[in-house]
């Protein structure tokens, strides 16, 4: 018994459907770019920033874009990363310096602007851990308490503070918690972080509800020179 049999078509013969088709097609995409006015080009072609932020809770979009477009990152796109059990937003900005550098740190530093007026601290005098680097930390502690760690000395007693900092940055940032600490008493799970420390963090800082966990930019080259190839490719 023979189930498959060889195709006969006759391709030659019905090539102006397909032509006629592929014309129409080609035809609808460039009415579609004329009143699009142009190409909705994604970051990779068109350079900006990418910025991942993880919540505690569900994030409300809708004031989250008020807040971005009050920071005059107006256009900004706004969308769930991940599952959205892990409460994870991906937010796009534009490229609006030429420098990626600058770029990777302004888009950032606005955007945590606009998210610590929604999920931030009413109080001004102290600093968000969730989003400090080991850096402030460090110094925070340093200037809190020299004698909080035992040393030998002032730069063994630094040098601690770093590794500290830097341990409890790593800790904050592990897949586990993903930048987003709820609570300065789960830092004693760090190796060398003692109830003084707990308590000098409290003081000096605040635990938001969101944490920026991952940034990424693609700069306004790097975006023209795959637009370019994309363009030879096509």
């Amino acid at each position: 018994m023979e189930f498959f049999h060889e195709p006969k078509v006759d391709w030659m013969g019905k090539k102006w459907i397909f032509i006629g088709s592929s014309l129409l097609l080609a035809l609808i995409g460039i009415i579609s770019i004329i009143a699009h006015r142009g190409l909705a080009y994604g970051i990779d072609f068109r350079g900006g920033t990418l910025v991942y932020v993880k919540f505690a809770q569900a994030p409300n979009i809708d004031k989250i874009r008020h807040e971005l477009d009050a920071q005059k990152l107006n256009g900004a796109t706004i969308q769930s990363y991940d599952t959205p059990d892990k409460n994870e937003l991906v937010i796009d900005l534009d490229l609006r310096t030429t420098a990626s550098t600058n770029a990777l740190d302004e888009g950032k530093r606005d955007i945590v602007a606009a998210l610590s007026k929604l999920y931030g601290s009413t109080s001004e005098d102290k600093t968000d851990f969730n989003n400090a680097g080991p850096p402030t930390i460090a110094d925070h502690l340093i200037a809190a308490d020299p004698l909080l760690i035992a040393s030998k000395g002032t730069e063994a007693a630094t040098r601690r503070y770093q590794a500290l900092a830097q341990a409890m940055v790593d800790y904050r940032n592990n897949p586990q918690h993903n930048g987003l600490i709820a609570s300065f008493n789960d830092l004693k799970a760090v190796p060398g972080v003692t109830q003084g420390l707990v308590d000098a963090l409290s003081r000096d800082f605040y635990l938001s509800s969101y944490a920026v966990f991952n940034t990424e930019v693609v700069g306004p080259k790097v975006g023209a020179d795959l637009r370019r190839q994309a363009l030879y490719g096509t």
